[in-house]
């Protein structure tokens, strides 16, 4: 899971890998989850996509936790 990528927008979600690629608008996700370390973004069926906070910078990390909570809502848990 090193080799992934991922594209974040006002309206979707990108995540590449080197044999796949997978977008989803917003609407797809029904929250996420925030640890010390980690961000977890769900969807209703259980999937989820586990990002590593470390993998932003400061100020990165706080835009995207805003544009989580503009529209996922407040984190769960």
């Amino acid at each position: 899971y090193q080799d992934l990528e991922g594209e974040i927008t006002y309206e979707n979600l990108t995540v590449r890998g080197r044999t796949k690629e997978n977008c989803a608008k917003w609407e797809h996700y029904s929250g996420f989850v925030e640890s010390e370390n980690l961000l977890v973004i769900q969807n209703p069926q259980g999937d989820c996509v586990i990002m590593p906070k470390r993998a932003f910078e400061l100020a990165e990390l706080e835009s995207f936790l805003e544009l989580l909570r503009n529209k996922l809502g407040k984190p769960a848990g």
